[in-house]
């Protein structure tokens, strides 16, 4: 069951949802304008609380990752 979120947690999810299935950078989520400092750590919290959200890593040289929300549509 999803429950309603608020705060910085509210902005990763709508910065996900706003994608509409396409891929958002980590760093996009992690910046003062969306999640903050703590984005990531929030991007996990929504997987708790049962959104589910994929993870792909960009690229295999570095330790850089891309997420979106999957949907029920």
């Amino acid at each position: 069951m999803k429950v309603t979120v608020t705060g910085r947690k509210a902005e990763v999810l709508r910065a996900l949802q706003h994608a509409k299935g396409d891929w958002v950078g980590g760093p996009a989520l992690a910046n003062v304008a969306c999640g903050g400092s703590e984005g990531l750590r929030r991007l996990r919290e929504l997987r708790e609380l049962g959104y589910v959200i994929e993870k792909k890593k960009v690229d295999p040289k570095h330790n850089y990752y891309s997420y979106r929300l999957v949907t029920d549509d």
